[in-house]
């Protein structure tokens, strides 16, 4: 890191983005009312998804023209981290889906647990795959 502002301004990002994703959460489950663990469910699976869009779009903007221009190293030194550790990571919650899965009869529990986990694949793959085909981007 050349400066100080540069080695605070990704933990910063992070704990911003965190924030954020965590509210959004909240949001989320408050909206979502039901005795199924369903708003955890589809907030990790949107997670995924999310995720893998913008891992893509940071290839997308580190590929630009092929010359290292400032906003790539920005939006790898800054907004990648923001988004996919502090948005995503603050959005997204492994430990919530655990204390859910002690709550839940174990037969329902295993059908959660392995639905997340498979589910949680394919939503990132459909995100990443979607946003490649979007802008053109081979894998």
């Amino acid at each position: 890191m050349s400066n100080r502002v540069e080695s605070v301004e990704v933990p910063l990002a992070v704990a911003i983005g965190g924030a954020i994703g965590a509210v959004a959460r909240w949001g989320l489950a408050s909206a979502i009312v039901s005795d199924l663990p369903i708003a955890t469910f589809i907030t990790n699976l949107l997670g995924c998804f999310a995720l893998g869009v913008v891992l893509v779009a940071g290839e997308v903007v580190g590929r630009h023209g092929g010359h290292p221009h400032h906003h790539q190293k920005w939006w790898v030194r800054v907004w990648r981290p923001f988004l996919a550790t502090g948005v995503l990571g603050g959005f997204t919650t492994f430990s919530t889906l655990v204390v859910e899965l002690n709550h839940l009869a174990v037969p329902v529990a295993l059908a959660y647990l392995v639905g997340s986990v498979v589910l949680g694949i394919a939503a990132y793959s459909a995100g990443n795959n979607g946003a490649r085909a979007l802008w053109s981007v081979s894998t």
